[in-house]
């Protein structure tokens, strides 16, 4: 019983291990819009992410006509404010329930009306940076003078014989 104990620990430990080298995978758009994303990108065609009400996620290749597209026989909007770009490509992330697209502007309205901007906190971290290096500028000036300083009485000193 003991061994068993053991063997399932150290199995145990070989999976942590496995599980810790592993690097995060870049995402990838599905191979469908990778291939023909570039030539219908010329041609008014956009890259949907197109959102399920169940929470899957399907990517779809889709004309843009009068500010429009249409997706299962529903036409959603597509302006030019809600078109994202993904590696130079144009991206619109549709939810299905919606006949809006996500849209940033929108968001970050939201976003501010609500307080939740994530720059207030990496104004304040900026902030107490920029504190912590003009302390230790101070720091070095100063001791960049004493240096001067000691040097300079040296020299005197030895110029009068006493050192």
């Amino acid at each position: 019983m003991e061994n068993e104990r053991e063997s399932l620990k150290a199995k145990l430990d070989r999976l942590i291990e496995l599980t810790e080298n592993q690097k995060a995978k870049k995402f990838r758009l599905p191979l469908g819009a990778r291939l023909f994303a570039k030539m219908k990108a010329k041609k008014d065609y956009v890259i949907v992410q197109y959102i399920k009400t169940n929470g899957n996620v399907v990517f779809k290749m889709v004309p843009i006509k009068d500010n429009t597209t249409m997706i299962n026989e529903v036409y959603h909007e597509a302006t030019a404010g809600d078109i994202l770009r993904y590696k130079g490509l144009p991206l619109i992330i549709q939810p299905e329930w919606s006949i809006t697209p996500f849209s940033p502007r929108t968001h970050m309205k939201e976003t501010v009306a609500e307080g939740k901007l994530s720059s207030a906190e990496k104004y304040i971290i900026n902030r107490i940076k920029m504190d912590l290096v003009k302390k230790t500028k101070f720091n070095v000036k100063a001791v960049g003078i004493l240096i001067f300083i000691l040097i300079g009485a040296a020299i005197i000193l030895s110029y009068f014989g006493v050192i």
